[in-house]
């Protein structure tokens, strides 16, 4: 991904004028409409494109998956964050659309000019725009999942003021996107660079990454959509990830790592097999990246994985599990307790721990010693946002919603049978509850939680109190959704507060 921090650097310097896209037309759009006339101006301004995409997502403060990650324990800012506490969603700490926007700017710049380039081969050109429709798509649809109801910017000139778009047709106008998407990319492991190079990175999309995001907008819709005839989408679109689609010719690509200890250390390293797509990084950015703050793993794990920790400072990690809430997510023979939790059993009973477990979904710290000292920078790794295991349990679940229970089960036992687990009896309950938890015990801590609770139903038994109690107006109002910051109001008289946060204030 070296490229990604150069082409950023370049492009910054030729476009550092293109501002709020909602707000006001660039001034140097005439530099824009000019600029594209080669494959590398072309190339340039995808790889920028990437470059901002991985930054937002690594860099976002994203509140949805503090309010949803499964913890016995909260600081006094996430207990107030569950409970809606207005107060916390404030111009400088509260979550805002800015840096996605600025992403879906990058993915227009490329689809409004990419038929200026000259002598672009067909296969070049689907390579450029495929991946600008997949971002453009992708980036819609976290932020309908976020914000609900949101501005729609179809083009590089739809600029100025803009109302909030309902979020059924900003989701209908991604789904669109990404269809397009996948009939212009290719397999990933087929896609060559523009010097004939192997592409290396997941976060470029490739057909199957399209069928994934298909996948979960479909069931998004579906489920927490009330649209029953998205739910056969999803199932098509998920099928075509783990099985492939032999009218399109078109292969699968990805495969299961052969156990949890694998998924640690490969899957969650990045561009492994079961990988489908992921934001990529390299060490050198660490520093400029708050990896943290998306990618939660420090607020749940220290020791032994980080040099500079104890045993003790568990009992001050804002997030942690129980030993007993790990007994009681995962059997005796689930193999992910042992490669989740750090000697679960030697240490269940440990003084200094005091019954919290030992987080271990990353193994490996990465340290700054510039300043003459280790000091702690991030967990090593990629943000795996798609893997093949959550599309297997995302087909379980919506088979499950269809009552298709046959299937749904045999998807859920793919995933039980690689972890070592116990097979499906319906003496454990509701099938389509089971395969939630099982979302829940296989993605633990990889940031699914909060919206598969809204997908599926499941905040009103899994969340926090606040949520659980919350009427079906405040639903309707837009309580699952975030508040939109101080700064969308800015220059844009028309932008509207969710019912719900209004309010509040």
């Amino acid at each position: 991904m070296k490229k990604l921090t150069l082409f950023f650097i370049i492009t910054s310097v030729l476009f550092c004028s293109c501002t709020d896209m909602l707000e006001l037309e660039p001034e140097n759009s005439v530099t824009f409409y000019n600029y594209f006339k080669t494959e590398k101006d072309i190339e340039t301004t995808v790889f920028s494109m990437h470059a901002i995409l991985r930054s937002e997502y690594l860099g976002n403060k994203n509140y949805p998956m503090l309010l949803g990650n499964k913890t016995d324990k909260l600081s006094d800012f996430y207990e107030r964050l569950r409970a809606h506490d207005p107060s916390i969603f404030t111009s400088t700490t509260g979550i805002h659309w800015e840096g996605m926007y600025d992403v879906i700017t990058w993915a227009n710049m490329v689809i409004d000019n990419i038929d200026k380039a000259e002598d672009l081969p067909q296969d070049r050109y689907d390579f450029y725009k495929g991946q600008a429709y997949f971002v453009r798509a992708f980036m819609y649809f976290r932020i309908i999942q976020i914000f609900g109801d949101a501005p729609l910017v179809v083009g590089i000139q739809d600029n100025g003021q803009k109302v909030r778009t309902p979020w059924k047709e900003v989701l209908q106008f991604a789904i669109e996107d990404a269809n397009k998407a996948a009939k212009m990319l290719k397999p990933w492991a087929e896609q060559r660079n523009a010097d004939k190079s192997s592409v290396v990175s997941k976060q470029i999309p490739g057909k199957g990454t399209a069928y994934a995001l298909l996948a979960h907008m479909h069931a998004w819709m579906g489920e927490f959509g009330n649209e029953p005839t998205h739910l056969d989408l999803a199932v098509k679109a998920a099928s075509n990830v783990i099985d492939g689609n032999a009218e399109e010719n078109y292969a699968p690509e990805f495969n299961l790592a052969s156990d949890p200890e694998e998924v640690v250390t490969g899957v969650m390293i990045g561009n492994h097999i079961e990988s489908i797509f992921e934001g990529d990084y390299e060490l050198s950015e660490m520093a400029q990246i708050s990896h943290s703050q998306v990618l939660l793993e420090d607020d749940y794990q220290s020791w032994p994985h980080r040099p500079d920790a104890s045993k003790g400072r568990y009992k001050n990690l804002p997030f942690g599990l129980l030993n007993a809430t790990v007994r009681l997510m995962y059997g005796d023979n689930d193999k992910r307790r042992d490669s989740y939790f750090y000697q679960f059993e030697e240490l269940e009973n440990d003084p200094v721990l005091d019954g919290w477990a030992v987080f271990q979904k990353r193994r490996t710290a990465i340290m700054n010693n510039s300043s003459g000292w280790e000091e702690f920078e991030a967990w090593k790794g990629n943000g795996i946002i798609f893997r093949l295991a959550g599309i297997i349990l995302l087909r379980a679940e919506c088979y499950a919603k269809k009552g298709e229970n046959d299937l749904a089960i045999a998807d859920l036992n793919t995933i039980r049978n690689r972890a070592g687990a116990g097979l499906y009896s319906a003496n454990e309950g509701e099938l389509y509850k089971i395969i939630f938890k099982e979302r829940e015990k296989e993605l633990l801590i990889e940031d699914h939680r909060y919206f598969d609770c809204v997908r599926t139903g499941m905040w009103k038994y899994e969340l926090s109190e606040t949520i659980r109690n919350l009427t079906d107006q405040e639903i309707a109002d837009g309580a699952l959704f975030m508040p939109i910051s101080s700064r969308a109001f800015n220059n844009n008289p028309g932008m509207r507060q969710n019912k719900y946060w209004l309010g509040k204030w």
